[in-house]
């Protein structure tokens, strides 16, 4: 650590993020706190988490916005997320469903000054940020501390490239199937829930058409499979809605 680096922690003045739902985040079993702890000096280890702060989200707002400028390294400590994307043709697409702690501004951190998607609330949501520029510079001067941040980095691609596999290979039934079990068995871990995405943002999400996606739900519960009412979702036969999921 170089003498000019530490005299630049030290003058620091991370509060960057005035919103008025902000909060110092004291969190002792949060993952950067870990890293941190266990990578940094003291003295950028207490500057960094100093810098850390929780922002409220209710369901419906904004996180980041595509073409914005980067300006903090965000992950999910409560709630949900969605991830998404307009294509050539200016049609939205949803990458990922992101859960607390999938670390899912990663994927553009060193590779682009400009958010390359946006991120929305599905629910009240509380996220944990930092100013991004303190926090390249620490990961650009501690080198322990930034294999610990490419670990992150790899997990988090790795996660949103299965997912993409996974929902690519299965045929539209399929699809769907493998969309709610996710839910019930990853998310909510109850067979009975309110689904968080409205039928367009299902078709957004496995790449399907609105209409494909109603006619869908409508054909599981005329077979007994669920009972849908409105986002209100009961899965009756979960055995036959994996065979779906796997087969198709």
């Amino acid at each position: 650590m170089s003498e000019k680096f530490l005299l630049y922690i030290m003058n620091t003045f991370t509060t960057n993020l005035q919103d008025k739902h902000s909060l110092r985040c004291n969190c002792e079993d949060c993952f950067i706190n870990q890293i941190v702890s266990k990578h940094l000096a003291p003295i950028i280890c207490d500057q960094l988490l100093k810098s850390k702060m929780e922002v409220k989200y209710s369901q419906g707002d904004t996180l980041v916005e595509e073409g914005e400028k980067i300006n903090k390294f965000l992950y999910i400590k409560e709630g949900l997320i969605k991830v998404s994307q307009l294509t050539d043709k200016k049609e939205n697409r949803i990458i990922s469903i992101a859960r607390p702690h999938d670390n899912i501004t990663l994927l553009t951190f060193f590779s682009s000054e400009k958010y390359l998607y946006t991120i929305t609330a599905l629910e009240d949501t509380l996220a944990c940020t930092f100013p991004y520029r303190l926090m390249l510079d620490v990961i650009k001067s501690e080198k322990e501390f930034s294999y610990g941040f490419l670990n992150m980095i790899s997990y988090a691609s790795s996660k949103v490239i299965n997912n993409f596999i996974k929902l690519s290979s299965r045929n539209l039934r399929g699809r769907l199937a493998y969309i709610i079990l996710n839910f019930s068995d990853n998310i909510y871990k109850t067979d009975s829930f309110d689904l968080p995405l409205s039928r367009k943002e299902i078709a957004e999400l496995i790449g399907m058409t609105v209409e494909n996606v109603i006619r869908i739900l409508s054909e599981f519960k005329k077979d007994g499979i669920i009972n849908i009412d409105g986002k209100s979702i009961d899965i009756l036969d979960k055995k036959k809605l994996q065979m779906i999921s796997e087969f198709g």
